[in-house]
This record gives structure tokens, sequence and C-alpha cells, in this order.
């Protein structure tokens, strides 16, 4: 069964489906699952005639994706089926899932349309301005799915980092004229960010 093609969104059987990760959540299989990384995806069933069963995952390649508690765990490089298996022990659907090492961070900033902008190198802002970041694991330029612990750390007294509710997502609030830097930790990567504070009056005509 797990020979046959069933990739994305939709199971090989037809029987459930996992939502779209829209880029951010990080629920789908959209993309790979970063090697380290845990995800706890969002099904949809379509079974006539019943509910959603109860089931729990099976993966085929443990050494590439670990399953338990309703989540799934990137172990390393490579592809995995993942099996929704009732706990009577019937099969209801499965899916090929990827798995692939991050070798980066990328930092985006929410803009003022609600969409994000990757920043990188530097970043200037005014004294008093507020900034909401994130960080997102990368594979060769790829982005990548999955939770892991983010460490935001800043060097400086010109900003604050303020917390969002997620451990890869931060407010950046600029306190001072000065310089800082921003340096975010995961998963053995890390990546830094120069900021540049400036005083109205020192913009000001």
């Amino acid at each position: 069964m797990v020979a046959l093609t069933g990739c994305g969104t939709f199971g090989a059987l037809g029987q459930a489906s996992v939502a779209s990760d829209g880029g951010s959540k990080g629920v789908g299989f959209e993309r790979p699952i970063a090697v380290g990384a845990t995800l706890r995806p969002e099904l949809k069933f379509s079974l006539r005639g019943a509910g959603a069963p109860a089931l729990h995952y099976e993966t085929t390649d443990a050494s590439v994706l670990s399953a338990g508690e309703g989540t799934l765990q990137g172990r390393s490089p490579g592809m995995s089926g993942v099996l929704l298996v009732t706990d009577d022990g019937v099969v209801v659907d499965f899916f090929h899932v990827w798995v692939k090492g991050p070798t980066s961070i990328a930092l985006s900033r929410a803009s003022s349309d609600g969409k994000s902008e990757e920043v990188s190198g530097h970043l200037e802002l005014m004294r008093g301005e507020a900034v909401v970041l994130s960080s997102s694991l990368r594979g060769e330029g790829q982005e990548l799915a999955g939770e892991a612990e983010h460490v935001w750390s800043v060097k400086g007294g010109a900003v604050r980092l303020l917390e969002e509710g997620r451990s890869g997502r931060r407010r950046l609030v600029a306190t001072a004229p000065g310089e800082a830097m921003v340096d975010v930790a995961a998963l053995d990567r890390v990546v830094s960010l120069k900021v540049t504070v400036h005083d109205r009056k020192e913009v000001s005509l």
C-alpha cells in the first residue's frame, strides 16, 4: 500500500487531507519538515456516514520521521510514508512526507498590509518604532515546516525584544538612539540582524 502515490495535501486513498500550511503555521505537508522540528498536522476527513475516527500516526521509516502523541518529528533527511491508522489497526489513508536538514534561518517583518517581507543584514528604525519579526528555518533556500525552539538575544541598549506568544516571533521596539545586534538561534543555526535606531531630531527637516 505504501508504494502507491500519495503526496501533497490529499492522502493517497482520498479519505483524509491535511490543511494547507499557508507558508507560516507549519501544519501541512506542503513543505519538507526540518530535521529536529516537530509538526502537528491538521487533518480533515471524507468518510461517508462517519465522523473522525480514533486514530494515530505510524511512519514507514522511523529513522527519517518519528510519530507520537499526534505529532511528527523530523529525524534525518529523506522521505517516509505517514499512515493514518485507527486504534484497532485499520489504515485510513497515508501520505509521503519529506524531511530536510536546516541550513539557515530567515528573518521577516510584518508589513502594514499584513504581509511579510524578508529582512537581512541591517534594519533602521526610528526611536519609538516597533516591528514584528518572525524567524523560519530554511534548507538550502527552501522554507521548511515544523516547530522548533528559537532563542532570541540582543546586544546593545537601543532595542528591546517582547514576547509575541510564539518561539519564532518577537516584537522589536526601538527604545533609544544607537545600535544593537539581534541574534536568533535554532537547531544549531544562527542568524544576526544589525539594528540602528535614529532619533527623530536627526532626520527632521
